[in-house]
């Protein structure tokens, strides 16, 4: 549980970069896409545990 804990902190940490920091808007959107897909990971980790 806690592993996926720390995989949606860092997804959030990943979609607040391009706010923070500039860069190009494609590699912006790239990293959305990326933590997003990281969230979506951790959550379906964290309900498949739970669901044991």
């Amino acid at each position: 549980m806690g592993i996926a804990q720390a995989v949606i902190g860092t997804s959030l940490l990943v979609q607040q970069a391009p706010f923070f920091i500039s860069m190009p808007l494609p590699l912006g959107r790239t990293l959305f896409a990326v933590s997003l897909l990281l969230l979506l990971t951790a959550a379906a980790g964290a309900f498949s545990l739970l669901r044991r």
